[in-house]
């Protein structure tokens, strides 16, 4: 998740996302499609992700826990492609209704 969020960079102008480590452009300092600057968000940093875990574990997990205890929740791999993840949160949401597989 670190280098997922440390590595991200947007252009500026089609607001393609990059990767440097995963899904790097030609340049690194350029978008592919539109040669704008690229850029690297203030908040794509160590620190802030290390903020934003403390805040995951202490408000989010709790969460997760009480609706897992109930049977209300289910796990979707985020890393798939957008089509796969798509399919994924639409068949969770039919078995929360009790109206799928």
């Amino acid at each position: 998740m670190l280098r997922r969020i440390t590595g991200r960079r947007i252009c500026t102008v089609c607001k393609t996302i990059y990767n440097i480590y995963s899904k790097p452009p030609k340049n690194p300092e350029f978008c592919d499609n539109e040669g704008s600057p690229l850029q690297h968000r203030s908040d794509d940093t160590e620190a802030a992700f290390s903020e934003r875990m403390k805040a995951y574990n202490s408000l989010t997990a709790p969460v997760i826990e009480h609706y897992g205890r109930q049977g209300r929740f289910r796990e979707v791999d985020g890393a798939r492609s957008v089509e796969e993840v798509t399919t994924a949160i639409e068949s969770a949401l039919k078995q929360l209704r009790g109206t799928g597989e």
